[in-house]
C-alpha cells in the first residue's frame, strides 16, 4: 500500500497485535507497513498511553479534515497578502474583498512569520490604542492563576498521553487584537483562537469555545493547558 497513513481496519488490527506486547517492527511485519509508520502512528494517536483504534481514527480524520481546508496559496497570492497587511488591512478585509484566502489562513501565516522573526503581526489592529502611562505594563490578553510552562508536571514533559495543550499568544502592537496559538503537544494538532478586543476574559472564552468545541465532537482529552509566553 503506498499511503502512509493506516485505514479504520488496520488500526483495529494494529491495535489487537499492539496489546499483546508485540515489537513495532513485529508489527509492522505483520500488517506490510514500514516500521516508522507504526511508530508514528503510536506517537501521534495514543490515548493517555494506550492506542485505542476509534480514537485515533477520529484524530486522524479530524487532521486530514483541516489538512484539506487550507488552501494551497502560491508566492504571487503571498506576497499580495502581505502588502495588505503591511498597508494595515485586516485578514478579514483582505480575505472579504480579495479573495485571495480565508482570514484563519492569514493569520496562521502571520504567526508563522512572528515564529521566525518577522513583523507582519505588527499590523494587525482594529482601533486606535489607547495612550498608556509610562512603565504601566499592558495586561491585555493576559489570564490570572495561569501556569507557566516552567511549571508544568514531568508527566507533559513526557508527551505521553494526549491532553496537554501548550498556549502561546500573538498580540498586534498597533490594536487590541490577540490570536492565540494552541497545540496538542503528544498528536501536535494546532488550533488557532481568534479575540478582538484582547482583553482577558474574551480571550478566556475564545479558549474555552475553541477547546470545548474539540472535546465535545471528538471525546478530545483536555488535561493542563500551560503558556509558552510571559506576554508575547
Amino acid at each position: 500500500m503506498s499511503s502512509s497513513r493506516l485505514d479504520q481496519a488496520e488500526r483495529y488490527r494494529l491495535h489487537a497485535l499492539y496489546e499483546t506486547g508485540m515489537s513495532m517492527r513485529a508489527i509492522a511485519d505483520a500488517l506490510e507497513r514500514a516500521p516508522s509508520t507504526i511508530s508514528r502512528e503510536l506517537r501521534r494517536n495514543q490515548h493517555a498511553r494506550h492506542y485505542l483504534p476509534d480514537h485515533a481514527q477520529r484524530i486522524s480524520e479530524h487532521r486530514r479534515t483541516q489538512a484539506s481546508r487550507r488552501p494551497r496559496i502560491d508566492a504571487e497570492r503571498i506576497a499580495q497578502i502581505e502588502v495588505l497587511l503591511s498597508e494595515d488591512f485586516s485578514p478579514e478585509q483582505i480575505a472579504g474583498r480579495t479573495g485571495l484566502a480565508s482570514h484563519e489562513w492569514i493569520y496562521r501565516h502571520i504567526y508563522a512569520d512572528h515564529k521566525r522573526g518577522g513583523q507582519l503581526f505588527t499590523h494587525l489592529r482594529k482601533r486606535r490604542r489607547k495612550r498608556r502611562r509610562r512603565g504601566v505594563r499592558d495586561g491585555r490578553g493576559q489570564l490570572t492563576h495561569r501556569r507557566s510552562w516552567t511549571q508544568r508536571p514531568s508527566v507533559v514533559e513526557q508527551r505521553s498521553r494526549i491532553g496537554d495543550w501548550e498556549l502561546d499568544t500573538l498580540r498586534a502592537s498597533h490594536g487590541k487584537a490577540v490570536v492565540v496559538s494552541m497545540t496538542e503537544r503528544r498528536s501536535r494538532l494546532h488550533l488557532l483562537a481568534y479575540s478582538p478586543d484582547g482583553t482577558a476574559e474574551n480571550v478566556r472564552n475564545a479558549i474555552v469555545q475553541r477547546l470545548g468545541g474539540l472535546e465535545r465532537v471528538m471525546n478530545f482529552a483536555l488535561v493542563t493547558i500551560t503558556y509558552t509566553d510571559e506576554a508575547s
